[in-house]
């Protein structure tokens, strides 16, 4: 058994005026076994001098494929399509060496800012890997796990076999790695969506999808998945990120769509920088309710809730995200988290302007 002494963690209670107090901190096998008062006594192991103790942090959406490009890729435009369009412009300089470079240098920064655990998101253009995919897999960073999505956009879908090539060739990456699919208005297809459900319950992958980045009304995503699964078995787990578009319909509508994705466990992440900055961007202005759409009634509706700080120096969050304004990763949040994530917000605001 090991010990940490002179930690600090924080006592039970809400009292404002409640300061965190030393503590030491036991741990075998990398769990904490005990943890007690400090005792000045314990001088044979590790002393923090009182340093904050948190467990390893998590960023649950990252986009490593896409990761310092900031200097050489400019948008025509303010807005979510508008950085996708220079991403793909940018696409030229995806070399394995300059991919290799890029996600390397941000697997360090998280690292050295205690990400023990990163799901990075891999642009998909075709049904076969990318090369992107293959690099990514070959990094196997030490301490840190990484996961691995297919972030395919949800034409690719639209033919049976095409969908089924992805799922095939998702499932066969490794355990590590899951279907994903970026789902927005100006690619809606139900049948092709419909297919990314069904091959991914054919081969047993989890899903992890981009969908309704968007603050308009006719975005469809949620609704529809919603109702797929209130007729649908789905054997894996499916996380949802961005969701903004529940910010623009009707109340009702909202809380039938979380109910029903409460029911089935599916997590959702918030991504306050990138969505405050790109939703509905005009020229001088973002609107603040794309930031964070719904936390709210997120949390009563008990779904699994977390947030994340996405990539850093790019078209989709010009400032190093993960490490400066938000440190690095945001700690996986519970459902009662909301007051973190509108300090997440006000953050994003400062650092968008």
């Amino acid at each position: 058994m090991l010990a940490c002494p002179h930690g600090r963690f924080l006592p039970t209670g809400r009292s404002k005026t409640v300061s965190p107090v030393l503590a030491d901190i036991h741990f075998s096998q990398g769990l904490i076994t005990l943890l007690t008062p400090s005792q000045a006594s314990n001088k044979h192991l590790w002393n923090l001098g009182g340093a904050l103790v948190l467990p390893g942090l998590i960023e649950p959406h990252a986009h490593l494929d896409k990761t310092f490009t900031l200097t050489r890729s400019r948008p025509q435009g303010p807005g979510l399509l508008a950085a996708i369009e220079a991403m793909h412009q940018d696409r030229q300089h995806w070399t394995p060496q300059d991919l290799r470079q890029r996600a390397l240098r941000g697997l360090t920064w998280a690292a050295a800012h205690g990400v023990t655990h990163l799901r990075t998101h891999i642009d998909w253009f075709d049904p076969t890997p990318p090369v992107a995919w293959h690099e990514m897999a070959a990094l196997a960073p030490t301490g840190l796990t990484l996961e691995r999505v297919a972030l395919a956009p949800l034409t690719l879908f639209t033919d049976v076999n095409s969908a089924d090539a992805i799922a095939r060739a998702v499932a066969q990456s490794g355990d590590s790695c899951l279907l994903g699919g970026f789902i927005h208005s100006s690619n809606w297809n139900p049948s092709a969506m419909a297919n990314l459900m069904e091959s991914a319950a054919r081969w047993r992958l989890n899903l992890d999808l981009h969908i309704d980045e968007e603050l308009s009304e006719r975005a469809n995503g949620l609704v529809w998945l919603a109702d797929y699964l209130s007729r649908h078995d789905f054997p894996g787990h499916i996380c949802c990120s961005h969701g903004c578009a529940l910010a623009s319909g009707s109340e009702q509508q909202a809380q039938q769509v979380l109910a029903e994705l409460a029911k089935h466990r599916v997590t959702l992440i918030a991504l306050p920088m990138t969505n405050l900055l790109l939703q509905d961007a005009v020229v001088g202005r973002t609107r603040a309710s794309a930031a964070s759409p719904d936390l709210k009634r997120r949390r009563q509706r008990a779904s699994p809730l977390y947030s994340a700080a996405t990539t850093c120096r790019t078209r989709f969050v010009p400032q190093a995200a993960m490490t400066r304004s938000i440190p690095l990763a945001v700690p996986c949040l519970a459902p009662s988290s909301t007051r973190y994530l509108t300090s997440s917000r006000g953050l994003s605001a400062t650092s968008a302007r």
